[in-house]
Parts: C-alpha cells; sequence; structure tokens
C-alpha cells in the first residue's frame, strides 16, 4: 500500500510505538520524547507534521556475533516497524500528531476534535454483482474521482487505486476472475482499476484514492544512535531512531470510503 500511495523525501520532518505482535504505532509530537521499545523478539516503538521514532534494547553479549551482524539486525526491525506505522497512518490517521488518513474527512469547514479528523462518510456500496453491474461500480469511482472539492474538472483515468482488507480482496477477486476461450483463468477489471490489500482497512470497507492527490512525505532517511552507558546497569545496548513524516489529501475528494457487500467466499471441505 506504500508503494501505491508514493511517498516523496522532502526532507521534512514522525513518532511510534508498536507492539510485538501487532505492530500498531502511536504517533507523537515532533517535539515529544522517545517511547516505547523494540526488543530482540521485536516489541515496542513509539513520531513534519510527526516524528517517527522507536528505540531497540539488545543484550551487550550479541555483540560477539559482531558489529555488522548487530547493525544490520537493529536497522531491519527499525525499517519493518517503521514501514507498518507509515502505512497505517496513511491509510487511517486521524491527524491528531500523525498524518491524516486516506478515510478521513478532510472537506472544507470540517469539526475537527481536538486534532482529530472524522472518518469519511460511505459514498456508496460495491458489490461486483456480475460484469454489467462491476462496470457501472467502477465507473461511478473514476466519475467521484473526475472533480476535484471545488468541482474543477481532473483526469481520473488510470489513477484510481482501490484498497481492500486482505479478507475482502478474495471475496472481490472471485467476482471478476473468468475463465476465457483458451481455457485459461484471467483476472480483469474496467478501467485498469488497481486493488491492492492492507490490513488496515476494515471488513467490509473499501478505499479509493488518487495517489497524486495525496501528500505522502518523509524526511530523509531513518536516524540511528548508539547508547552503551544508558543500560550499562542491565548489561543492553540501546538504539534510537527516528524519521519524520506528513500526510494528507489535497482535498476531501482525492480519496473516498465504500461500503462493500460481497458474498464472502466459504472454503469447501
Amino acid at each position: 500500500a506504500l508503494a501505491a500511495i508514493g511517498i516523496s523525501n522532502a526532507g521534512l520532518r514522525l513518532k511510534f510505538l508498536r507492539s510485538e505482535t501487532s505492530g500498531v504505532a502511536v504517533w507523537g509530537k515532533i517535539f515529544g520524547e522517545i517511547k516505547g521499545q523494540l526488543d530482540a523478539a521485536f516489541s515496542e516503538e513509539t513520531a513534519i507534521q510527526n516524528k517517527l521514532t522507536a528505540f531497540v534494547v539488545i543484550p551487550k553479549d550479541l555483540e560477539d556475533v559482531g558489529p555488522k551482524w548487530i547493525k544490520a539486525f537493529v536497522m531491519t526491525q527499525i525499517t519493518e516497524a517503521f514501514a507498518v506505522a507509515l502505512e497505517e497512518a496513511y491509510v487511517k490517521g486521524t491527524g491528531k500528531d500523525m498524518p491524516i488518513g486516506l478515510d478521513r474527512d478532510v472537506s472544507e469547514g470540517v469539526s475537527v476534535t481536538a486534532g482529530a479528523y472524522p472518518k469519511k462518510t460511505a459514498t456508496g456500496t460495491l458489490t461486483f454483482a456480475d460484469s454489467q453491474t462491476t462496470v457501472k461500480e467502477i465507473t461511478g469511482i473514476y466519475k467521484y474521482h473526475s472533480t476535484k472539492e471545488n468541482d474543477a474538472p481532473y483526469q481520473s483515468e488510470g489513477k484510481v487505486t482501490l484498497l481492500v482488507n486482505p479478507s475482502d480482496e478474495w471475496d472481490v477477486k472471485t467476482q471478476y476472475t473468468h475463465l476465457n476461450a483458451n481455457g485459461v483463468y484471467v483476472t480483469a477489471l474496467p478501467y485498469n482499476l488497481r486493488i491492492i490489500a492492507t490490513p488496515h482497512v476494515a471488513i467490509g470497507e473499501a478505499i479509493s484514492f488518487i495517489a497524486e492527490r495525496y501528500d505522502a512525505y518523509v524526511g530523509g532517511g531513518v536516524t540511528v544512535r548508539q547508547f552503551n552507558e544508558t543500560l550499562a546497569l542491565e548489561d543492553l545496548t540501546l538504539f534510537t531512531a527516528k524519521q519524520f513524516a506528513y500526510g494528507m489529501a489535497k482535498d476531501d475528494k482525492a480519496a473516498a470510503l465504500w461500503t462493500l457487500s460481497i458474498p464472502a467466499v466459504v472454503p469447501e471441505g
């Protein structure tokens, strides 16, 4: 999903907390402190609009393995954790100490509560019931994005991406996969609509958006610092990391929320 959104590096300035099992991130103010921890099994982290920070604690005994291995190990965990945090924020971030996600209402005059933008109201329902219905529904998506919030025309052809939950992805695919005359199964949608799965979209919902109409920026690379004395009594080495990010749609019609109403595929057996 991050690739589809299209992140630019603009030297801007993120903070986050990632749990070991869920990969959920918590964002914070740019001048806030570093919170959370990524343990060796990979636990927590804490993020211009916002700063993304994390720290990793490694037992000093692991240094016997070699500094290059330790650095690669730390950077891999931080990179993966930051990617999870960024994707979640760009999809459903509230805007409170974090980017404003694609599923947020950013229409002119929208009521923002304590810095948090409200979630969009569904624009319509997608069923992919049959070929004719699918054409009409996808036409509706492209037509919605063919104008900006100020009613100025916009060329949306070939530029729309649809985000769905991984569980719904397969239900959608069954609706537009067919056997062609050569006996080959073909999966294709009208107008080359791209469908991408992300766990950050709720089951039963979908988000359509125009990547070039959503501003997603990160500032520079990930800055990692090593501290050997901070947790010396615990015989641990501390690594801290930070990166900066920004995210917001150019206007409310850059993205739309849809309700999915598709019969679920039930496995046989």
